[in-house]
């Protein structure tokens, strides 16, 4: 079909008093705003002038040479290209509008570009031709006529009085600020003492009588089951794998989505019995069951895809750029909420989708400063709840309200649930909607040592909870950063002239001391920010940013001679390994570095080892010979964890995760021998970064023991 064309008119701005809707959107052209639901969405400039300009035609293409008379200056040709298509996309970022499928602005290509969505415009006031018809006939009318008219009028004025003001009162109850939901009382559900989850994104599912979730029992995996009520925890089924886990309950026959960690096979199992997993599909992080059963949405690295309930005829949702973490459908069945976490910056966002793959967008204006996790609609759709991590590491649950009154302008702002000591999971709401089952955390963790004569783990700084530990070249000093406040301390190793270097909001982790023992290098996350380099005095004072926020960077460490920090970034899509000269600021890429990440520096400057990321099919350990400027493949294994090297540059020591241990290996011939088995009880702490290890100056072996209390609760919640 040939496209037509609408008429080449000068295209005119709205009057003052002109609201145009569309959608839950709302542009005021005299105020020069764009707000959704009330809430106004940041578009200014001539992207907002553009869109007015394509909101003038609704249906109709507005040509590229109309937007450059009407927009740009005429003497702008060599930058109006450009220009015009970043104000395209300022507003279909503004719009959670997709260029691929378009539901508010489509290209025309080589013409133009035109508005889909249907405008609300308010009513204009009558024309007046018809307001001076209507008075002539009034005019005309005979006295008797006019008598009866005018009683007439009366009653209906009067009726009109008594409809407004029922309306009125009407609005003012359902326009009052609702009451915030609020906890009305806390039950401990189990106390069996068993690893919950490793971390506060732990999932829960339930089928209005049990609550199933996934625990660990030494070595062993669990899927256990607990009363809604409480009581006894009994097993439902085991498995060699300790981290295998719950993601959901289905609404239509009693079977429990599970899988074995990120990057396992999603598999069903049936409930109460207990019988071998289905597996469903390959890869998955997380996945839903829809509210009709009948088909499963699952997350992994950069899509969301729904499949079938057997797994069949798979279906991309959405393209993203990050993880798609804990899908949930709203309860009508016609929009998903999934976490997004991002590889750039490491942060956590709630996002939403219909359920027909169309916008896309953030579920809160104000995501990208938060770190919002899971969650999941109240059965009447009134309110989402979802958990939020705290600046502190603290996790906490809120609630905001969804439905609001006929008038309430705004929108509503989200409501903290849980405070105090202990963090909480992401919420499970009950089926009645009047409970929040979550899984209820004491974080904490012991340093321990292993003892090499006694061939045991010993407390370590008396025991403290702190976690990436170094220390000074000389062996008197020590840095670590405290779990779960995230804040870095140093002190002797005696624990004397303790100082505290950083302050909250912003959390760090991995200190390194330089050479000279003046400085120390670090990973820090400030609000809104990403993880990347800072330096700070070992006698304390402001720290100063090295590298900026573009993407996540971590891992800093020194050259021998003080002058530069190697550094990488996030192993899933690590780019480069980067040096940077500390004289110049200058930082440059190690030559055939991408893809490998975790770099350290050899004791004697000759090597630079690193490990290959996630998009490798096995973990290696490899060599940057510095002189010769070339990568050599050292050795692999299972899990190189938190490489580290021995004081004398002989030995390069590490944590393997999956088996439990440590090993080292020795660089002469390149041959891995066992060193200590991770044995104590709770285990490794998971981190910031995965699960710590380390080494004292004399090369003992350093883990933080998790000693988290973890058990689940019910909370009893008035959703007013």
């Amino acid at each position: 079909m040939k496209e037509v064309l609408g008429p080449s008119t000068p295209l005119q701005t709205p009057p003052a008093d002109r609201i145009i809707r569309f959608g839950n959107f709302e542009v005021d052209a005299s105020a020069g705003e764009l707000r959704r639901g009330g809430l106004r969405i940041k578009l200014g400039g001539q992207p907002f002038d553009v869109l007015v300009a394509l909101l003038q035609k609704p249906g109709q293409v507005v040509t590229r040479e109309e937007l450059h008379d009407k927009l740009w200056a005429q003497d702008t040709f060599v930058d109006f290209e450009h220009g015009l298509n970043k104000a395209i996309n300022k507003v279909r970022e503004a719009l959670g509008d997709d260029a691929d499928n378009p539901r508010f602005v489509e290209t025309i290509p080589r013409r133009g570009y035109r508005f889909l969505a249907p405008l609300a415009h308010p009513a204009l006031e009558a024309p007046p031709s018809i307001a001076t018809a209507a008075n002539q006939t009034k005019e005309s009318a005979p006295p008797v006529v006019a008598a009866v008219r005018s009683r007439r009028h009366r009653w209906i004025w009067m009726a009109a009085l008594a409809l407004a003001a029922t309306i009125l009162v009407a609005l003012f109850w359902s326009s009052r600020p609702a009451q915030p939901p609020k906890v009305l009382r806390y039950t401990q559900l189990t106390n069996d003492g068993l690893k919950k989850s490793a971390t506060v994104t732990a999932a829960l599912a339930t089928d209005g009588s049990s609550i199933y979730f996934g625990e660990q029992d030494g070595q062993q995996g669990l899927i256990a089951q607990v009363s809604v009520t409480g009581g006894s925890v009994s097993a439902v089924a085991r498995f060699q794998n300790p981290g295998v886990s719950v993601l959901d309950y289905s609404p239509t026959r009693s079977e429990l989505l599970i899988n074995f960690g990120i990057g396992s096979p999603l598999s069903t199992l049936s409930v109460p019995g207990g019988s071998a997993p289905r597996r469903v599909s390959d890869f998955i992080a997380d996945a839903a069951w829809s509210p009709d059963g009948q088909s499963i949405v699952y997350g992994g690295v950069n899509e969301l895809t729904i499949v079938k309930a057997d797994g069949s005829e798979p279906r991309k949702l959405a393209t993203v750029q990050g993880a798609a973490l804990y899908p949930r459908w709203s309860p009508d069945g016609k929009a998903l909420r999934f976490t997004l976490n991002s590889f750039d910056s490491g942060r956590t966002s709630i996002w939403e989708i219909a359920a027909d793959g169309t916008n896309l967008h953030p579920a809160f204006p104000d995501w990208h400063v938060r770190n919002d996790y899971g969650g999941s609609w109240t059965p009447d759709g009134k309110y989402f709840v979802y958990s939020s991590f705290l600046p502190n590491g603290h996790g906490s649950i809120f609630a905001i309200r969804e439905k609001k009154g006929l008038v309430e302008r705004g929108t509503a702002q989200p409501v903290e649930l849980t405070t105090g000591p202990m963090s909480f999971s992401v919420p499970l709401i009950s089926r009645e909607g009047k409970k929040i089952f979550t899984i209820g955390f004491l974080d904490q963790g012991e340093l321990m040592r292993y003892d090499r004569n006694r061939h045991t783990w010993v407390s370590y700084l008396s025991g403290i909870s702190a976690a990436d530990v170094d220390f000074s070249r000389d062996g008197e000093w020590v840095t670590y950063v405290l779990v779960p406040e995230g804040t870095m301390w140093r002190s002797r190793v005696n624990g004397s002239e303790r100082l505290q270097l950083t302050i909250p909001p912003m959390r760090t982790s991995l200190p390194r001391w330089s050479p000279d023992g003046k400085h120390i290098a670090f990973v820090g996350l400030r609000a809104g920010g990403a993880w990347t380099i800072y330096l700070v005095s070992a006698d304390g004072g402001a720290v100063k940013q090295l590298v900026p926020e573009n993407k996540i960077y971590q891992d800093p460490n020194w050259s021998p001679d003080g002058n530069r920090l190697v550094f990488g970034e996030d192993g899933i899509v690590a780019t480069a390994i980067h040096i940077l000269d500390l004289q110049s600021h200058r930082v440059s890429d190690l030559p055939g570095s991408k893809g490998l990440f975790s770099p350290r520096w050899s004791p004697d400057g000759r090597f630079i080892v690193a490990l290959t990321g996630a998009a490798a099919p096995t973990e290696k350990l490899m060599f940057f010979d510095v002189n010769a400027q070339k990568w050599e493949e050292c050795c692999e294994a299972s899990s190189f964890n938190y490489p580290s090297f021995s004081r004398d540059g002989k030995y390069i020591y590490f944590s393997d995760v999956p088996s439990a241990a440590f090993y080292r290996e020795r660089l002469g011939d390149r041959k891995i021998e066992p060193v200590a088995k991770i044995d104590a009880p709770g285990g490794m702490k998971l981190g910031d970064f995965y699960y710590w290890s380390g080494l004292t100056p004399d090369d003992s072996p350093l883990f933080l023991r998790d000693n988290s209390a973890r058990e689940i609760y019910a909370l009893d919640v008035d959703f007013p």
